[in-house]
């Protein structure tokens, strides 16, 4: 009734104010892969961090270049399982001593975003990797780094217990500076990872 509500305050206000007091009922559970509303909640905040931190590296004459890493599973693995072996083929490509090397010579910063498809029932990753190079890096030394990393991964892929071996080259190409595009494709997705030591 309208005498719940004090005189001259919106309603919307007032609702805003009491689920904030009580969060269990607005379905802000926290458990963003499994409640919608988190889910959004969730990828806005991934949207407005990826936009903000791509537009920086634009503004520091970074030139962006996008590579898809991808993998075969062992059809045992369930979900959680694959993103944790794909995350770690991750983790020892980006610190092998010839990708660390180089990206430290050529001032390589990166983007990393988790998407997941569904493939025979079990949700599977993959990772968009968006490499940032310095200005003064050549078209050739970007090519010559983009190579290494796919050689490097699909390597360390084929020794990689509960992944499948693979010789496709890995999907790469450049990108220009506008961010709305990138992110309609990208945002399928909620795990962003960003280099803040990149040099540039």
């Amino acid at each position: 009734s309208q005498s719940r509500y004090r005189p001259k305050t919106p309603k919307p206000k007032l609702a805003e104010e009491w689920l904030a007091k009580n969060p269990g009922l607005t379905g802000r559970c926290g458990h963003r892969n499994a409640c919608p509303v988190c889910a959004r909640v969730h990828e806005a905040k991934m949207r407005k961090r990826f936009a903000y931190a791509f537009d920086q590296y634009i503004a520091g004459s970074c030139t962006p270049w996008w590579q898809t890493l991808e993998a075969g599973f062992d059809v045992s693995l369930e979900a959680r399982q694959r993103y944790e072996v794909l995350n770690h083929l991750w983790v020892r490509v980006l610190n092998s001593r010839r990708i660390k090397r180089t990206r430290s010579a050529l001032g390589v910063a990166y983007m990393r975003v988790t998407e997941e498809t569904l493939v025979n029932g079990v949700w599977t990753p993959h990772f968009h990797a968006l490499w940032m190079f310095s200005r003064h890096v050549s078209e050739d030394e970007i090519a010559a780094f983009i190579s290494e990393f796919n050689s490097q991964w699909r390597n360390l892929q084929s020794k990689t217990l509960g992944l499948l071996p693979s010789i496709r080259l890995l999907y790469s190409d450049s990108l220009d500076s506008n961010t709305v595009p990138i992110m309609q494709y990208l945002f399928k997705s909620f795990r962003v990872e960003i280099d803040e030591k990149g040099q540039f």
